[in-house]
């Protein structure tokens, strides 16, 4: 049933942005971050995702999880209809994963790769690009960036999300991703919509909540 771990839809999108997102004001835009910043922080979440046993891993149950990627918040859930909704302190980014895929060492083809070369063909054959994919948050466009994580040397623990048995594994991941700057107090709204994409026709929509009178301490 882990199945689903393997190509992600993450219920927020979006890429490295210079424009505003939302209204016109100056603390309410993406901050622009290298190719590199976003593949590692890619890498970090899948990474997070799958090392955490199914127990402890809010995925398994078919929930969504507001993943902490040291500071960083993440909105990510496996199934369309779990959206999520993260509380986050002022001064937090959010990192959005609209359509991600991965592969690694220890999955059946279309899934598997036998070293990195394998690995980065192999998300590249899932064809992230696939399809026509848009993102708002407050209901303004922002662009996405494809990146390509570094390779990922995962532990993978017994019972884990992809059903396997415990052992160490190799992984690429791939997707469009954006990083968001700190949001004002106040709620917010992410949506994604995609078409014809490599996971098929979706809406999501993702909740923002921007608690005021306390800073991140990662800021």
């Amino acid at each position: 049933m882990w199945r689903l771990a393997r190509v992600l839809l993450a219920v927020v999108v979006g890429v490295v942005v210079t424009a505003p997102v939302a209204s016109a004001a100056p603390d309410h835009e993406s901050r622009p971050a290298p190719d590199r910043e976003l593949a590692i922080l890619l890498g970090e979440l899948w990474k997070t995702v799958l090392e955490t046993p199914v127990p402890e891993n809010p995925l398994a149950a078919g929930e969504a999880w507001c993943v902490d990627l040291d500071g960083v918040v993440a909105p990510f859930t496996l199934d369309p209809a779990a959206v999520p909704t993260c509380t986050v302190d002022v001064g937090t980014e959010i990192f959005v994963a609209a359509l991600s895929v991965e592969c690694s060492t220890v999955e059946e083809p279309p899934f598997y790769g036998g070293d990195e070369a394998e690995l980065r063909q192999c998300v590249r054959d899932l064809d992230v690009l696939q399809g026509d994919l848009t993102v708002t948050v407050d209901g303004e466009p922002i662009p996405l960036t494809l990146v390509e994580s570094p390779l990922l040397r995962l532990d993978l623990p017994e019972d884990n999300l992809l059903g396997v048995p415990p052992q160490q594994a190799l992984s690429v991941a791939s997707g469009s991703v954006a990083l968001v700057q700190p949001l004002p107090p106040g709620t917010h709204e992410i949506v994604s919509t995609g078409t014809g994409t490599v996971l098929g026709d979706f809406t999501n929509v993702t909740t923002i909540v921007v608690e005021p009178g306390r800073w991140s301490t990662h800021h």
